[in-house]
Protein backbone atom coordinates (compact mmCIF):
# COMPACT_ATOMS: atom_id res chain seq x y z
CA UNK A 1 0.00 0.00 0.00
CA UNK A 2 2.99 2.39 0.73
CA UNK A 3 4.23 1.82 -2.25
CA UNK A 4 1.38 2.40 -4.30
CA UNK A 5 0.88 5.27 -2.74
CA UNK A 6 4.35 6.53 -3.25
CA UNK A 7 3.91 6.08 -7.17
CA UNK A 8 0.93 7.94 -6.82
CA UNK A 9 3.11 10.67 -5.42
CA UNK A 10 5.47 10.37 -8.20
CA UNK A 11 2.99 10.28 -10.78
CA UNK A 12 1.61 13.64 -9.36
CA UNK A 13 4.82 15.27 -9.22
CA UNK A 14 6.06 14.34 -12.92
CA UNK A 15 2.59 14.91 -13.95
CA UNK A 16 2.73 18.66 -12.37
CA UNK A 17 6.29 19.79 -13.49
CA UNK A 18 4.97 18.35 -17.11
CA UNK A 19 2.17 20.96 -16.76
CA UNK A 20 3.89 23.55 -15.16
CA UNK A 21 6.52 23.89 -18.13
CA UNK A 22 3.23 24.03 -20.92
CA UNK A 23 1.42 26.13 -18.40
CA UNK A 24 4.39 28.69 -18.49
CA UNK A 25 4.48 28.57 -22.78
CA UNK A 26 0.62 29.85 -22.23
CA UNK A 27 -1.19 26.51 -23.01
CA UNK A 28 -4.30 27.11 -22.01
CA UNK A 29 -5.51 23.39 -20.59
CA UNK A 30 -1.88 22.91 -19.17
CA UNK A 31 -2.89 27.05 -17.16
CA UNK A 32 -5.80 24.97 -15.57
CA UNK A 33 -4.38 21.39 -14.73
CA UNK A 34 -2.01 23.62 -12.76
CA UNK A 35 -4.52 25.46 -11.07
CA UNK A 36 -5.60 22.34 -9.89
CA UNK A 37 -2.90 20.98 -8.75
CA UNK A 38 -2.33 24.08 -6.65
CA UNK A 39 -5.99 24.27 -5.54
CA UNK A 40 -6.10 20.30 -4.28
CA UNK A 41 -2.15 19.49 -3.35
CA UNK A 42 -1.73 17.49 -6.13
CA UNK A 43 2.31 16.70 -6.71
CA UNK A 44 2.50 19.78 -4.94
CA UNK A 45 1.37 21.61 -1.35
CA UNK A 46 -1.98 23.48 -1.67
CA UNK A 47 -1.73 26.93 -2.65
CA UNK A 48 -4.56 28.74 -3.27
CA UNK A 49 -2.81 31.61 -4.39
CA UNK A 50 -1.00 30.33 -6.78
CA UNK A 51 -4.15 27.91 -7.78
CA UNK A 52 -5.65 31.61 -8.63
CA UNK A 53 -3.04 33.10 -10.71
CA UNK A 54 -3.04 30.47 -13.22
CA UNK A 55 -6.73 29.40 -13.01
CA UNK A 56 -6.91 33.28 -13.87
CA UNK A 57 -4.49 32.91 -17.24
CA UNK A 58 -6.91 30.35 -18.44
CA UNK A 59 -9.66 32.08 -17.72
CA UNK A 60 -8.52 35.16 -19.72
CA UNK A 61 -8.20 32.47 -22.50
CA UNK A 62 -11.85 31.32 -22.56
CA UNK A 63 -11.48 28.26 -20.56
CA UNK A 64 -14.84 28.12 -19.22
CA UNK A 65 -13.72 25.82 -15.97
CA UNK A 66 -11.00 28.22 -15.22
CA UNK A 67 -13.72 31.04 -15.37
CA UNK A 68 -15.96 28.83 -13.34
CA UNK A 69 -13.28 28.01 -10.91
CA UNK A 70 -12.23 31.97 -10.53
CA UNK A 71 -16.22 32.50 -9.69
CA UNK A 72 -16.06 30.90 -7.17
CA UNK A 73 -12.16 31.80 -5.53
CA UNK A 74 -13.93 35.76 -5.64
CA UNK A 75 -17.00 34.60 -4.09
CA UNK A 76 -15.14 32.90 -1.59
CA UNK A 77 -12.14 34.91 -0.85
CA UNK A 78 -9.71 31.87 -2.01
CA UNK A 79 -6.14 33.14 -3.08
CA UNK A 80 -7.65 36.44 -3.67
CA UNK A 81 -10.10 39.30 -1.87
CA UNK A 82 -13.90 37.93 -1.95
CA UNK A 83 -15.47 39.93 -4.86
CA UNK A 84 -19.07 39.69 -5.54
CA UNK A 85 -18.68 41.69 -8.39
CA UNK A 86 -15.90 39.86 -10.17
CA UNK A 87 -17.27 36.75 -8.84
CA UNK A 88 -20.78 37.77 -10.87
CA UNK A 89 -18.18 38.80 -13.94
CA UNK A 90 -16.47 34.92 -14.23
CA UNK A 91 -19.40 32.87 -13.60
CA UNK A 92 -21.38 35.26 -16.35
CA UNK A 93 -18.33 34.21 -18.85
CA UNK A 94 -18.71 30.13 -18.19
CA UNK A 95 -22.50 30.72 -18.04
CA UNK A 96 -22.61 32.05 -21.31
CA UNK A 97 -20.08 29.13 -22.69
CA UNK A 98 -22.63 26.77 -21.36
CA UNK A 99 -20.87 25.83 -17.67
CA UNK A 100 -23.83 24.11 -16.36
CA UNK A 101 -22.97 24.86 -12.93
CA UNK A 102 -21.75 28.60 -13.77
CA UNK A 103 -25.76 29.20 -15.07
CA UNK A 104 -27.07 28.00 -11.65
CA UNK A 105 -24.98 29.83 -9.24
CA UNK A 106 -25.51 33.06 -12.11
CA UNK A 107 -29.39 32.31 -11.71
CA UNK A 108 -28.77 32.41 -8.11
CA UNK A 109 -27.37 35.60 -7.86
CA UNK A 110 -29.70 37.46 -10.36
CA UNK A 111 -31.86 35.70 -7.60
CA UNK A 112 -30.44 37.16 -4.34
CA UNK A 113 -28.48 39.97 -5.83
CA UNK A 114 -25.14 39.10 -4.96
CA UNK A 115 -22.75 41.07 -7.11
CA UNK A 116 -25.40 42.53 -9.23
CA UNK A 117 -28.67 43.94 -9.41
CA UNK A 118 -31.47 41.73 -8.40
CA UNK A 119 -33.50 40.62 -10.97
CA UNK A 120 -35.86 37.12 -10.99
CA UNK A 121 -36.55 37.01 -14.64
CA UNK A 122 -32.53 36.80 -15.41
CA UNK A 123 -32.15 34.48 -12.70
CA UNK A 124 -35.00 31.94 -14.07
CA UNK A 125 -33.96 32.33 -17.55
CA UNK A 126 -30.55 30.90 -16.04
CA UNK A 127 -31.69 28.36 -13.76
CA UNK A 128 -33.58 27.23 -16.28
CA UNK A 129 -30.53 26.82 -18.76
CA UNK A 130 -28.71 25.05 -15.84
CA UNK A 131 -31.70 22.77 -15.60
CA UNK A 132 -31.96 21.84 -19.46
CA UNK A 133 -28.71 20.29 -19.35
CA UNK A 134 -29.93 17.97 -16.22
CA UNK A 135 -27.82 20.13 -12.94
CA UNK A 136 -29.67 19.04 -10.08
CA UNK A 137 -30.20 22.28 -8.52
CA UNK A 138 -30.99 24.01 -11.02
CA UNK A 139 -34.12 21.31 -11.29
CA UNK A 140 -35.02 21.86 -7.53
CA UNK A 141 -35.01 26.05 -7.94
CA UNK A 142 -36.76 25.79 -11.23
CA UNK A 143 -39.82 23.80 -8.99
CA UNK A 144 -39.47 26.25 -6.57
CA UNK A 145 -39.71 29.06 -8.91
CA UNK A 146 -42.30 27.96 -10.81
CA UNK A 147 -43.83 26.97 -7.32
CA UNK A 148 -43.68 30.76 -6.15
CA UNK A 149 -44.00 32.36 -9.07
CA UNK A 150 -40.50 34.18 -9.48
CA UNK A 151 -39.63 35.43 -12.23
CA UNK A 152 -42.08 33.47 -14.12
CA UNK A 153 -45.88 32.88 -14.10
CA UNK A 154 -47.04 30.63 -11.19
CA UNK A 155 -47.36 26.84 -12.57
CA UNK A 156 -47.83 24.11 -10.22
CA UNK A 157 -47.89 21.28 -12.72
CA UNK A 158 -44.16 22.41 -13.80
CA UNK A 159 -43.11 23.01 -10.49
CA UNK A 160 -44.21 19.44 -9.83
CA UNK A 161 -42.60 18.11 -12.88
CA UNK A 162 -39.05 19.69 -11.84
CA UNK A 163 -39.09 18.29 -8.46
CA UNK A 164 -40.01 15.15 -9.91
CA UNK A 165 -36.50 15.42 -12.29
CA UNK A 166 -34.82 16.10 -9.11
CA UNK A 167 -35.92 13.43 -6.75
CA UNK A 168 -34.83 11.58 -9.63
CA UNK A 169 -31.23 13.07 -9.82
CA UNK A 170 -30.81 12.81 -6.64
CA UNK A 171 -31.70 9.12 -6.19
CA UNK A 172 -32.77 8.74 -2.35
CA UNK A 173 -32.38 11.57 -1.06
CA UNK A 174 -36.14 12.85 -1.58
CA UNK A 175 -35.56 16.52 -0.31
CA UNK A 176 -38.31 17.43 -2.86
CA UNK A 177 -41.13 15.95 -0.92
CA UNK A 178 -42.51 18.70 1.03
CA UNK A 179 -43.03 20.02 -2.17
CA UNK A 180 -44.20 17.41 -4.15
CA UNK A 181 -46.99 16.70 -1.67
CA UNK A 182 -47.58 19.96 -1.47
CA UNK A 183 -48.47 19.99 -5.06
CA UNK A 184 -50.18 16.59 -4.86
CA UNK A 185 -52.96 18.74 -2.77
CA UNK A 186 -53.11 21.24 -5.75
CA UNK A 187 -53.36 19.61 -8.80
CA UNK A 188 -55.60 16.95 -10.53
CA UNK A 189 -55.27 13.56 -10.96
CA UNK A 190 -54.58 14.01 -14.70
CA UNK A 191 -52.05 17.38 -14.34
CA UNK A 192 -50.36 15.06 -12.06
CA UNK A 193 -50.00 12.55 -14.60
CA UNK A 194 -48.84 14.78 -17.29
CA UNK A 195 -46.36 16.07 -15.70
CA UNK A 196 -45.05 13.21 -14.88
CA UNK A 197 -45.17 12.04 -18.30
CA UNK A 198 -43.22 15.23 -18.49
CA UNK A 199 -40.92 14.63 -16.47
CA UNK A 200 -39.95 11.05 -17.92
CA UNK A 201 -39.52 12.67 -21.62
CA UNK A 202 -36.82 14.87 -19.97
CA UNK A 203 -35.13 12.26 -18.05
CA UNK A 204 -34.96 10.42 -20.96
CA UNK A 205 -33.16 13.22 -23.01
CA UNK A 206 -31.04 13.82 -20.10
CA UNK A 207 -29.35 9.98 -20.94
Amino acid sequence: YDEELNKKVKDYKKMFESWKKSAEQSHTMAQYRLGQCYLVGEGTPKNYEEAFKWHKKAAKQRHDKSQHILGDMYANGEGTTKNLQKAFKWHRKAAKQGHDESQHILGLMYYHGDGTTQNYQKAFKWVKKSAKQGNAQAQHNLGFMYYHGKGTSKNYQKAYTHFLIYDYLEQEKHTANEYLNKLEQKLTPQAIINAQNEADKIIQGFK
